[in-house]
């Protein structure tokens, strides 16, 4: 009887200890996703704010007022989300200059460029 009782507690421990690896291994893989969603966002985002930039420069002053902060917030927002150091990124998100009409189209959509080069690198490694 006493083998038994030796036996089911020994079964009990390995059936107890694969279901802390089952969940171990689903909680790292939730983890993944979480950041592959998160990671997706970026390059939309980045294209929203650099759509408003292109609109404040083309002469819209309700966009700077209105749409500029909150696409700016949200990048921000998913960028320290995102965990990644992406300076490209944070120099386009900082790069108020480029709302104030000094820069032509082209300077504009190079430092989009560059936001959206550093995501697709990211994006690549990540895979």
């Amino acid at each position: 009887m006493d083998a038994l009782i030796a036996v089911s507690g020994v079964v009990s421990a390995l059936a107890a200890a694969g279901a802390l690896w089952f969940a171990w291994q689903t909680a790292q893989e939730t983890r993944g996703l979480r950041r592959e969603d998160r990671l997706a966002r970026l390059p939309e985002l980045v294209s929203d704010l650099g759509a408003i930039i292109m609109r404040i420069a083309s002469g819209s002053a309700t966009e700077r007022v209105t749409a500029y902060p909150v696409a700016k917030l949200r990048l921000e927002a998913a960028i320290t989300s995102s965990g990644e150091e992406l300076p490209a990124c944070r120099r386009f998100l900082q790069a108020e200059e480029l709302t104030a009409g000094t820069h032509s189209f082209e300077q504009i959509e190079a430092e989009i460029e560059k936001a959206m080069d550093e995501v697709a690198l990211l994006l690549r490694s990540a895979n």
